[in-house]
């Protein structure tokens, strides 16, 4: 689903946790405890697994149309598109089987839920300037809020999901100003619980010539406690910088210098770092360089949906067919479900939710 697809990221819903592990060195586990590690693995992917049939239809749209945005114990909230650019977001609540359409878009973006709550983003041209607006809807008490706005420039790097929400339910995105030749990117946060917002730090860029000095951020993602910042920085002589920098709830940070040529997002979990591009996947060790899980299709198509990290487990859909989770710790590997078409894997609070079709019916699966 384009939600998660992230030309960078896309994203997704732009991933990280292992506050004390961060940038220590971790290795997979080579000691004989075959036992114990496959106890891990079923405890964390298949324990407690649990499975709701919504069936041939969600509300008035056949399972084949269905394109699942949220899924919570209470609510299903899927995504009806109208035309090319227009979409509504329509919720059915679990126990009283009611649907109602919470809002239609003429310029609908992406969406992400979390914790009883929507939020998508929106388009707008006014004039030669086009917006990108950031908006909240609470499930329980209908509210809606407008959390920010997004300045778009064709000729500076994009955020494809310019906003993320971390497992601590904080949204973040990257405001732009263009004034005479100084374009300024601040990156803003939002506390979805308090309602706080406040400026977390500012790029700044001017403009030489044809080109700029200076920084803009590329990518922006969250997984779980991290925000992983990708940075574009171009010196005064010209030579050109690419930063991942990961920042941990507890302010802390570290950073690391990228290839120019990683072009697809860079997803970070404490000492290891996650790659996709087109029908491959591979984690790293950052500490060491070595490659601890490798997968590769000839079908670029192959891996659906980005990567999604929870819990120091890495999970891939193959081919729209099955999930793989892989242990980061271990280094195990295993399928965990399967299915006649996986659409879409995504978080539901802190835990992973996989949506798929079986016989023309519509399954939610919850691993906790």
């Amino acid at each position: 689903m384009n939600k998660r697809v992230v030309g960078l990221v896309c994203i997704l819903l732009a991933i990280i946790v292992g506050g004390n592990i961060l940038f220590q060195q971790s290795q997979p586990n080579q000691v004989g405890k075959e036992e114990k590690v496959s106890e891990r693995v079923l405890a964390t992917t298949n324990k407690a697994k649990k499975t709701i049939e919504l069936g041939k239809s969600v509300c008035d749209t056949e399972a084949s149309k269905v394109m699942l945005e949220y899924v919570s114990d209470r609510y299903v909230v899927q995504q009806i598109p109208n035309n090319v650019y227009s979409s509504s977001l329509q919720v059915m609540d679990l126990e009283t089987k009611q649907c109602e359409t919470i809002m239609t878009v003429a310029d609908f973006q992406n969406s992400i839920g979390m914790y009883e709550r929507i939020i998508w983003i929106e388009g707008e041209q006014k004039g030669e300037q086009a917006y990108s607006h950031i908006k909240q809807y609470d499930l329980r008490t209908k509210e809606k809020k407008h959390i920010g706005t997004v300045k778009k420039y064709e000729e500076f790097p994009g955020l494809s999901m310019p906003a993320l929400i971390e497992q601590d339910k904080i949204v973040y995105w990257v405001e732009m100003e263009k004034r005479k030749n100084t374009v300024t990117s601040t990156l803003m946060m939002y506390d979805i619980e308090t309602g706080e917002k406040k400026e977390v730090e500012r790029l700044q860029a001017v403009q030489q010539g044809e080109g700029f000095t200076g920084g803009f951020y590329r990518d922006i993602i969250g997984i779980e406690d991290t925000l992983v910042l990708t940075k574009d920085i171009t010196n005064a002589d010209h030579s050109k910088t690419r930063l991942l920098q990961i920042k941990k709830k507890d302010s802390s940070m570290q950073e690391r210098e990228l290839h120019l040529d990683d072009s697809a997002p860079v997803y970070v979990y404490g000492d290891y770092r996650v790659d996709t591009y087109l029908g491959e996947v591979s984690v790293t060790s950052m500490s060491t360089g070595r490659v601890l899980f490798h997968y590769f299709h000839e079908d670029e198509t192959a891996v659906y949906s980005n990567p999604l990290i929870r819990g120091g487990y890495f999970y891939v859909n193959e081919g729209g067919k099955k999930i793989i989770v892989f242990d980061m710790e271990t280094g195990e590997q295993q399928d965990v479900l399967e299915a006649e078409s996986v659409l879409d894997l995504f978080t539901y609070d802190d835990r992973v939710v996989v949506y798929s079709r079986d016989n023309g019916s519509l399954f939610v699966h919850v691993l906790e």
